[in-house]
């Protein structure tokens, strides 16, 4: 079948080189200017400031014990900059634990200049977004040739999630550029052996360990391919008239052997950003918790006995076991899951497919659609190659959706390159059959450019068009989703805009509001106490402007109902929503809820004073304002059993376990626990 697009006229070789030389230029330079707005009006995000940290210890004393639970590449990447300045530096002593890190990050970014830090940091970053953009086309150009590789230039310019990600000073995205690399690298092995291809594929491999833990699936990702490219072979050489036994042994003892060579390399490339040295911290320092007692609290007898061998004959680095034990905790779960505007107690199998789904352009959904279906495009040597693009996010994917903990399309963001081949691949033969395809496929890439260039540069909360666009992400996901805290700067430049300079905010995230000059009073936040933040108890309904992050509103650190303070709030619209990310409320704002937590708050403070008596009318004030919490019994109850009351005691851990158990117990396990935990030591 003679293609129509080979009719049309081609430009002389000399014209072709100026042609692709301009479009490599024009590229670039989009994505040059879309990191960088990006990077300059974003305040930090929740997980910036401990790896920022991170990598500064890293580079200045080999101490690997700050943010274990990451592995060190995308954190050297980030803060390579801080280097060539003259910096404030925190005091960093033998408490490597997580909220320090958070905590003195924090201070290291906003106790300097934190717009050229983050703007420094993030550039050197969106290096590895350049790095994977030039790897989609090389890979397109030598797996499918040139229409592939230029669609898959532009699509991943465009979109949006990959350009959320690449500045910034997170794992994420490291880990996805050198997973596409790994498997890439295999395939270049597989079509060409070669010492250099298969030291390749073991550097790509170790650099893709070295960026985050998940990458450890890598390894059987590779054997899953391997087993394809020997099934293809053993195919053709039974069709060539080969014995199928001995062609069969022949390539398993051959690919075995490659395995080891690729694995092997991998794991000397991830001793080498340890240093080659097993301690994580230097000069004897321990971990804020020994490995031991940390693998002990692992579900299950394989995990913490394989983590446990590791260490004991000291296979892997102990920073990075010990971040592993962390990652396997972390997504045991149970962790709330928000999804479509409803919480729940648990993750949900399905949330990662759905999430994909709302935080993909329409275009590009189009797209992968149309070349996956495009069976036609998949046959013949096109079958094998197949096996290269589908199987990594299709093992990717299946993982996830075991996973136990569901807070964002990031932690799926290696099965993007991989979607853009596969969606590129089939389009690009459609539209090479006439002109109507052709006209199609470039239909659904300006629908993807046109939805990123909406968004620009809140990437983070973007949502496509069927589910209302950025500014309606908060009402279907949450955390890094869409507000990962992100949104400072740009409310700053809001209030300023407005003249307005009383408001109130409820923030999630690790920027420091006062840097960016907002004049706003805090409000309850699971984490406020993390910064030493004075409580102040707002009104219960207050004249004005009120600023609210949309994390905050989704709930997944507070639970459901009545125990989040803001829930009300996703049921009314916002006068405006800030860069998908902070919602404005103004008016007469009903705040009974966040004054009931911010007594709470209080109680706890003078019971540490030392003033129980104060601390009771805090307790009772919430409760006469949330009587339907378990925190102001509870709280009463703790005063007076330090007080030896212990029948009034009862009565109150009583009162409190009931509220706990009556009212969506599956949110509240601490509270229960506890109640029950108070009642079994009183007297």
């Amino acid at each position: 079948m003679k293609f129509w697009i080979n009719s049309l006229p081609s430009p002389q070789p000399t014209t072709r080189r100026l042609l692709a030389g301009i479009a490599v230029a024009v590229l670039l330079g989009i994505y040059a200017v879309e990191v960088t707005r990006a990077s300059r009006d974003l305040s930090a995000t929740w997980d910036e400031p401990c790896h920022i940290l991170a990598g500064y210890c890293y580079w200045h004393a080999g101490d690997y014990g700050f943010n274990p639970e990451h592995p060190p590449l995308a954190k050297l990447v980030g803060t390579f900059p801080l280097l060539f300045m003259n910096l404030k530096v925190p005091s960093v002593g033998r408490d490597d634990s997580k909220p320090t890190s958070v905590i003195q990050g924090r201070a290291l970014i906003y106790g300097n200049d934190a717009d050229t830090l983050l703007l420094r940091m993030r550039l050197a970053e969106a290096v590895v977004g350049l790095l994977l953009i030039l790897l989609l086309f090389e890979a397109g150009y030598r797996m499918f040739g040139a229409g592939v590789a230029w669609i898959a230039a532009v699509i991943a310019v465009f979109e949006p999630n990959l350009l959320a990600h690449s500045t910034l000073v997170t794992t994420d995205f490291a880990f996805t550029c050198f997973y596409l690399a790994a498997v890439y690298a295999l395939w270049r092995l597989a079509e060409r052996p070669s010492l250099l291809h298969l030291v390749g594929c073991g550097v790509m491999s170790g650099l893709a360990l070295a960026s985050k833990h998940s990458a450890i699936l890598l390894l059987p990702t590779l054997a899953l391919l391997v087993a394809a490219e020997i099934t293809f072979r053993v195919k053709a050489a039974v069709q060539s008239g080969s014995t199928q036994q001995q062609v069969l042994w022949k390539e398993i003892s051959v690919w075995a052997g490659r395995l080891i060579v690729i694995y092997g390399l991998a794991v000397l490339v991830l001793w080498a950003f340890y240093g080659f040295r097993y301690q994580a911290r230097p000069d004897g320092m321990p971990l804020w918790q020994s490995l031991a007692s940390y693998t002990a609290l692992l579900k299950g007898h394989l995990a913490p006995w394989l983590v446990n061998t590791a260490a004991r004959y000291k296979l892997l680095p102990e920073s990075y076991l010990f971040g592993l034990t962390d990652v396997l905790l972390v997504t045991a779960g149970p962790r709330l899951s928000f999804l479509l505007g409803n919480l729940h107690p648990h993750a949900l199998w399905y949330y990662f497919p759905v999430d994909f789904v709302i935080k993909s352009t329409l275009g590009f959904l189009a797209l992968i659609i149309l070349g996956v279906a495009a069976v036609k495009s998949w046959s013949g040597e096109r079958h094998r190659k197949a096996a290269y693009i589908l199987i990594p996010p299709a093992f990717f994917m299946g993982i996830a959706l075991t996973a136990g903990t569901n807070m964002g399309v990031r932690h799926i963001l290696p099965i993007y390159p991989f979607m853009i081949l596969a969606a590129d691949a089939g389009t690009w033969e459609l539209a090479q059959r006439n002109r109507a395809w052709a006209v199609a496929v470039a239909v659904l890439i300006a629908l993807h450019i046109g939805s990123s260039l909406r968004t620009a540069p809140d990437y983070l909360a973007y949502s496509n068009e069927l589910f209302g666009g950025t500014s309606q992400t908060y009402r279907n996901l949450s955390d890094s989703n869409v507000d990962w805290g992100q949104g400072m700067r740009e409310a700053g430049l809001y209030l300023k805009r407005r003249n307005i300079q009383d408001c109130w905010l409820a923030y999630f995230g690790t920027a420091d509001p006062a840097y960016y000059h907002l004049p706003c009073k805090p409000l309850p936040d699971p984490f406020l106490r993390w910064w030493k933040e004075p409580i102040q108890v707002p009104p219960e309904y207050y004249h004005g402007v009120v600023l609210i992050s949309g994390t905050e509103v989704a709930a997944p650190y507070w639970g459901a109902g009545g125990l989040n303070p803001y829930s009300q709030f996703l049921h009314e619209k916002p006068v405006a929503n800030i860069g998908g990310s902070v919602l404005v409320y103004e008016g007469v704002v009903d705040l009974r809820r966040a004054c009931a937590i911010a007594h709470m708050y209080k109680a706890w403070d003078l019971i540490a004073a030392k003033d129980q008596e104060a601390a009771i009318q805090e307790a009772l004030k919430a409760g006469e304002l949330a009587p339907d919490h378990p925190g102001p019994p509870f709280i009463v109850g703790y005063i007076l059993a330090q007080g030896k009351r212990t029948e009034a005691a009862r009565i109150q851990f009583e009162a409190a376990l009931k509220l706990a158990e009556a009212a969506q117990p599956e949110y509240q396990e601490l509270w229960v626990m506890a109640t029950k935990a108070q009642l079994a030591i009183l007297p």
